[in-house]
């Protein structure tokens, strides 16, 4: 997963548990939040998880591809 989608992610999850917070008393928004909170703290602890592996490895693949196709594009010009 890419850093960007990563604090996207973590700013959307930080403002539902303050809204959580300001319009309630630990509703469920809130509750959520501080699961992924959680979840999220495990993750630096344990290292990457799964999910955050499989999507490095799509871009990855991507990027090669990327790479390839501009090979093969190069080589059309010439």
């Amino acid at each position: 997963m890419k850093p960007n989608r990563v604090r996207a992610l973590v700013s959307v999850v930080t403002l539902a548990s303050v809204l959580g917070t300001v319009a309630c008393d630990k509703g469920p928004m809130e509750k959520a939040g501080e699961k992924v909170d959680k979840a999220l703290d495990q993750d630096k602890i344990i290292g990457k998880g799964p999910m955050q592996k499989a999507g490095e490895k799509v871009d990855n693949a991507a990027d090669k591809a990327g790479n390839k196709l501009d090979q093969a594009v190069d080589r059309a010009k010439k």
